[in-house]
């Protein structure tokens, strides 16, 4: 037996990947037809930064509950986000735009949009004149962060204009201050535990 015949080449399964990718897709876009036909298919992007090779990426998950009363979760897309270009609200909205195209999606105003209050995704909802949903989760988080500890991250953290607490603020900076509350330091505890959570999920 030809060993060579039992493994396929880097190209062939490369150009299996892509082809099994368009399948899926060309499948999630039957599947998404009616909700988006009825305007009742919702859009939550998300970007984040790969802090080991300082990538950063883009996903979409959209959701909806279908004819039979099910209620439906997918990933639209999850792609890294062009280098060359700025985390600027027209990027994020040119790119978001290519995502959503491969749907047959043409209008931002063809969906509902949920998503956190960064600055650039403002921008872009503005530029598509869509008034999104903001997270009520993310805006808690940032609520609680910063009543606990406010005075630590003053002059870094902005809930309008970044999406998430600065990375260089670790646990231990803050779970010995004496003046925290052993409720506080439990708060801040569970904070960190869930970022590291998301940043585990992400990877």
């Amino acid at each position: 037996m030809d060993l060579e015949s039992l493994f396929q080449s880097r190209q062939t399964i490369s150009r299996g990947i892509t082809n099994q990718a368009q399948l899926y897709r060309e499948q999630l876009m039957e599947l998404i037809k009616e909700p988006v036909q009825n305007q009742s298919l919702t859009a939550s992007p998300d970007m984040w930064t790969d802090r080991y090779r300082q990538l950063s990426y883009l996903g979409v998950t959209v959701t909806f509950v279908d004819l039979h009363l099910c209620f439906r979760k997918f990933t639209l897309c999850c792609r890294s986000f062009p280098v060359e270009l700025a985390k600027t609200g027209e990027n994020v909205s040119k790119v978001l735009k290519e995502e959503l195209s491969q749907y047959g999606i043409e209008r931002f105003d063809a969906v509902y949009w949920v998503s956190d209050r960064g600055s650039n995704f403002i921008r872009c909802f503005n530029l598509n004149m869509v008034d999104p949903i903001f997270c009520f989760a993310h805006r808690i988080h940032n609520i609680l962060t910063i009543t606990f500890i406010n005075k630590k991250i003053d002059g870094h953290f902005n809930d309008e204009d970044i999406e998430d607490i600065p990375d260089n603020l670790g646990q231990e900076e803050f779970v010995g201050d004496e003046y925290m509350t052993l409720g506080a330091k439990r708060v801040f505890l569970t904070i960190n535990h869930t970022k590291t959570l998301v940043r585990y999920v992400k990877q």
